[in-house]
């Protein structure tokens, strides 16, 4: 029992300390694993049990090569048909790419395109347009929001690195997660601006994917971010 070499020693340790028997059969057996696979995935994110605030970045842990994730400029055609109480609207020009999830901003009025089918110039907001009738109105459709990872995502690490910036002429340009509370007050949607992000804020995780909304658009070019993940085995 002295060398834990495999899983299978860790478990028959884990029985024989317990007092049970070492038998896969045994009842404990799977409760056993259970235990094993929670202390490995604390191991592997770097948090301790006893403080969850604090971490440690494994680099055995990280995923390898990162991945990356190509940041899209903002879009706008001519001019765009708004009626006030219709959640329709309508470009002047068929948009070739798919808008669904991209924010439609008139002014100051923040919306989601909730569908559009890619080659059509029409689509659909997330609610009905609160602002004036207007058949010429000028807008932008951004793209803030990305998801990331591929279902195996334990951890995100800030930052996140863009390679492509005029800032400085610093081709290696560093993005910052900070809380939602933080990111909603200093960058309010209705005020977004063109530029490489300085921030970002995660919106959800789920099922080993996580959501991110970065702070700033790009104008014209792409823009390519690498991001390192502690990854699930």
């Amino acid at each position: 029992m002295a060398n834990l070499s495999t899983v299978a020693d860790m478990i028959e340790y884990v029985l024989y300390t317990s007092g049970q028997t070492t038998s896969s059969s045994d009842s404990f057996y799977n409760r056993a694993i259970e235990h094993i696979n929670r202390a490995r995935l604390e191991l592997i994110k770097g948090v301790s049990p006893l403080d969850p605030t604090k971490r440690t970045t494994f680099k055995w842990a990280i995923k390898y090569p990162p991945y990356t994730l190509v940041l899209q400029p903002k879009i706008t055609t001519t001019s765009v048909s708004v009626t006030n109480n219709n959640s329709t609207v309508t470009f002047s020009a068929i948009i070739v790419t798919s808008m669904a999830g991209y924010h439609f901003i008139v002014e100051y009025d923040v919306y989601r395109i909730s569908s559009h089918t890619a080659g059509t110039d029409t689509a659909t907001l997330d609610s009905v347009y609160t602002g004036d009738t207007n058949s010429s109105a000028t807008f932008k459709l951004v793209k803030v929001e990305y998801e990331l990872g591929s279902n195996d995502i334990i951890r995100l690490i800030s930052p996140i690195n863009a390679y492509r910036t005029t800032v400085n002429n610093n081709p290696n340009y560093k993005i910052y997660g900070i809380d939602e509370d933080r990111f909603d007050a200093d960058f309010p949607l209705a005020d977004i601006y063109s530029g490489t992000p300085d921030y970002f804020k995660v919106v959800k995780i789920a099922d080993g994917n996580w959501t991110v909304v970065f702070n700033k658009y790009s104008k014209e070019n792409l823009i390519k971010i690498e991001y390192n993940i502690i990854q699930l085995p």
